[in-house]
């Protein structure tokens, strides 16, 4: 060979820490003096031609000497670089996407079979090459732990197995035993090296091909479909039995730039799928598996133990959507952190997590450890409550095992919390107050102190004045009553009057249904049962109603077009678009609020001013932590049923009191023997008005609250239950008794309502009769004016038009009544027959067919 004159760049570079040390020789690189030798720009030998080699050993030889540089990412002389591959530049690439390794070209005059060899082997040169430059590129944080991970397994790899192997091996073997030939090499290589650096490279490649695909992606459209495709799935949450229904698994549709964490462990794990039938792969994978998810086991360790969320670059399957990570907790905003602060993170979910029942045990457990620690005032869980170490599992474990171990400590946190509301916060006692003040449960102190002194309000119309009244006969109550100062709940409660009255509370939470109009199949609506008159009672007593066919047309355009908003919001193509329609959607109701038109005129509680009754709410703002179980919709649920049951309390008060007047003071000065028939008349509805709202509030509290509070209780004083049993008990307990009062039907409540405004208007008649009834005599006069006499005898006969229009109203109050109750009854019965009401409501129809004659 003929060395030319060329400018050596000579580097000194110390051996790798362990390398060489043991046999007291120098590593490689140690002896390499012109590093980098880029023959293919500037050639610092002339090689000699192979043609002119008669030896073949010799040419082995060479051959062997060069793959021996190309294995460590080099070129020799008979085996360059391809001049397209320039290594100066091969780190500065554009994109951090494009790790492009070398292709190496070889002698044309070298023997055939040496050729096929070479090429070969130089193939695992080009693997040396990209490995090392994906380390060089995403070691930087922004691609998070596991990466930096794997960036770890690969540099172990190449210095402590491949870099040994080829120096402290191959080269040794091939300077001491003249009988190494590249066979020999190759097959050695295969054996112990080259499956692991292909299935290394397999791996990088595809991280790198994720990485591209990212980086071409629009994230806030791929956001945009993950979002919408959360609100599709609706409450799938909720189907299996150890979730609360009211607690939809919320997640984070937020689409990293990068992969990292479970994205990259799921690629892992699609790689042991596919070597599964390979041995010698399936165990590098799995020590590749152990490695790499060890800072993803310990994070999971990190929540599940303590409740801590170790996740610096936003790589774990729990996302805090709080900004602020040191939020103080108020009474105002401890819910809401409740329920959002911490989420699903959805992108990046591997394939072990993607049960929902597991997503949400091991969200629960961090959160509940979390409320424990707020609860106690704990930064960090004490050291007396960790759990022995060989209970702690090392790495990240699968199948099976992995819903084992989250199951354990999922139970762990249930206990601290359970431990903690029933010795702590006295749980059952503040559910027992909840269902004391809500429920109406003996509260005769509440009815005899505040009720009766504020029938006046109540029977007035809402005004700020009105309100004032009745706050301050409410603080008076709180403050004298016998058990206020011992009971939070009494404390925590205050008296408004809300904005909209109990029947627009329930239309507007009422869930729209796909009903099908009644033109489209052959299915009548509930209403439409029964003859022409128990359509058309409505607003029979005054002649201002409207038929309950009509109610049933407009409540099924009206759910007609919500189905239609729904639809057309779920079919927003990115963000901007659905804010768009939302806000449309807002100006359109509130438009369309203020027309005649949107009026629903139908409704006879809608269309004449309500009175105050029908608008009083109390709030309460339940504490941290039990708002936690308590949370803001079984408030609203509560208070649902809290003012049913006070309009009823109402109106059996309203008829009480009427039922002293027609009783004790109109029989002592009515004389008038045709008038007392009628009051007879008076008297005979007035009782069964009496009866039925009795049965109404008989059959809300022992029919229904009663046993559903049984079924409550005992789970509130039984055993420990896991912290989401205790949800599904309270909100089974709140649906139960919402749906059994038919809360949950705005049409069966419409036709409640109406039968309550029948008695409404009746006590108010009766109340109107009062100047005509207080003076016999003059009564007697006015019917001898009529007739021409002066004797004003008891014996005098009545006008017959007065009593006539009595007659004729009492009748109609009797046959409105009648048909309201049997328009009730069939809706009842055919919202049964098609599974929307609860089966305890026939009981309630067995008591109403006694008021139908």
């Amino acid at each position: 060979m003929e060395v030319k004159k060329v400018q050596d760049v000579v580097y000194l570079v110390l051996p790798p820490k362990g390398v060489g040390e043991s046999s007291g020789s120098h590593s490689f690189f140690t002896r390499l003096s012109n590093y980098q030798p880029i023959t293919h720009t500037q050639l610092k030998i002339k090689s000699y031609p192979l043609d002119q080699i008669k030896d073949q050993s010799v040419q082995e030889s060479l051959v062997i000497r060069d793959l021996l540089n190309v294995l460590l990412g080099l070129e020799g002389v008979y085996i360059r670089y391809n001049n397209s591959y320039d290594p100066s530049s091969r780190s500065g690439g554009t994109m951090a996407y494009d790790i492009v390794g070398p292709d190496y070209k070889i002698a044309k005059n070298m023997d055939p079979s040496l050729k096929s060899v070479a090429k070969r082997i130089s193939k695992v040169g080009r693997l040396y090459v990209l490995l090392n430059e994906f380390m060089a590129r995403f070691e930087q944080t922004r691609y998070g732990s596991i990466i930096h991970r794997l960036c770890f397994v690969v540099r172990r790899f190449l210095q402590d197995e491949y870099l040994p192997f080829v120096v402290g091996k191959l080269e040794r073997w091939f300077q001491e035993d003249c009988r190494f030939g590249i066979r020999i090499m190759e097959q050695t290589l295969n054996e112990e090296i080259v499956y692991r650096a292909r299935v290394l490279y397999e791996l990088v490649a595809s991280v790198i091909k994720e990485m591209g695909r990212r980086d071409k992606i629009d994230l806030v459209e791929a956001d945009f479909e993950n979002f919408m495709q959360d609100l599709k799935m609706g409450g799938d949450a909720g189907a299996f039995n150890d979730i609360s229904a009211n607690g939809l698994l919320i997640t984070d549709t937020r689409v990293s730039p990068v992969a990292k964490g479970g994205i990259v462990l799921q690629i892992i794990l699609d790689k042991l799928k596919q070597n599964w039938g390979d041995q010698l792969n399936l165990q590098f994978l799995r020590r590749v598996w152990k490695d790499i998810s060890e800072p993803y086991c310990e994070m999971l360790n990190a929540w599940l133990i303590r409740g801590e969320l170790k996740d610096p670059y936003n790589e774990f399957l729990i996302s805090d959507t709080s900004s602020n990570v040191n939020v103080t907790l108020n009474s105002l905003n401890s819910e809401r952190l409740w329920d959002t602060q911490y989420v699903i993170r959805k992108d990046g979910l591997t394939e072990q997590f993607h049960d929902r029942q597991l997503q949400y045990k091991v969200l629960m457990t961090g959160k509940l450890l979390n409320l424990f620690k707020r609860s106690c005032g704990l930064a960090t869980l004490k050291p007396e409550l960790d759990p022995p170490q060989n209970e702690i599992a090392k790495e990240l474990p699968e199948g099976t095992q992995l819903l084992v171990y989250v199951d354990k400590w999922y139970q762990r946190a249930n206990q601290m919390c359970w431990e903690l509301l029933q010795d702590g916060y006295q749980l059952p006692r503040f559910m027992s107050q909840l269902h004391r003040h809500f429920m109406l449960y003996s509260c005769g102190e509440f009815k005899n102190k505040f009720f009766v002194k504020s029938m006046v309000e109540l029977t007035r119309s809402k005004s700020e004045t009105i309100q004032l009244k009745l706050q301050r006969v409410w603080q008076q109550y709180q403050r004298y009553t016998s058990s206020g100062k011992d009971d939070l709940v009494l404390q925590l409660m205050n008296l408004r009057l809300d904005n909209m009255s109990l029947a627009d509370v329930i239309t507007q939470f009422e869930e729209a249904e796909d009903e099908v109009p009644n033109n489209q199949n052959g299915h009548t609506n509930a209403h439409d049962h029964g003859d022409s008159n128990s359509t058309g009672t409505g607003g029979v007593i005054d002649g201002t109603g409207a038929s309950t066919q009509a109610d049933a047309s407009n409540m099924t355009r009206r759910n007609s077009a919500a189905r239609s908003n729904r639809n057309s919001l779920l079919e927003a193509r990115n963000f901007n678009s659905l804010k768009d329609m939302l806000l449309r959607e807002l100006d359109h109701g509130s438009a369309s609020a203020a027309t005649p038109d949107a009026m629903d005129t139908t409704d006879v509680t809608r269309k004449n001013k309500l009175h105050s009754i029908h608008y009083l709410q109390f709030e309460i703002v339940v504490p941290f932590p039990l708002n936690a179980l308590v949370s803001k919709p079984f408030v609203v649920e509560y208070q649902i049923i809290q003012r049913h049951l006070l309009i009823l309390h109402y109106y059996n008060r309203l008829l009480e009191d009427t039922w002293f007047e027609t009783n004790k003071v109109w029989p002592a000065r009515i004389r008038v023997p045709s008038m007392k028939n009628c009051l007879k008349r008076c008297r005979s509805i007035h009782n069964r008005l009496a009866q039925l709202v009795k049965v109404l509030s008989e059959y809300a509290a022992h029919d229904v609250i009663t046993p559903d509070w049984r079924q409550l209780s005992d789970v509130l004083n039984g055993p420990s239950v896991s912290f989401s049993r205790l949800q599904l008990a309270v909100h089974d307990y709140l649906a139960n008794v919402m749906a059994a009062n038919l809360l949950t039907d705005t049409d069966l409540h419409r036709l409640l309502m109406q039968i309550l405004e029948i008695v409404h208007r009746y006590c108010k008649f009766l109340s109107a009769l009062r100047p005509a009834l207080a003076n016999t005599p003059a009564l007697s006069a006015s019917s001898a004016a009529y007739t021409g006499t002066d004797d004003a005898s008891p014996d005098t006969p009545v006008p017959y038009n007065l009593l006539s229009d009595w007659d004729r109203y009492l009748k109609k109050v009797s046959n409105a009544l009648r048909d309201h109750i049997r328009a009730l009854i069939e809706g009842i019965k055919h919202h049964s027959q098609r599974g929307q009401t609860a089966p305890r409501v026939l009981l309630l129809v067995e008591r109403l067919s006694a008021f139908v004659y």
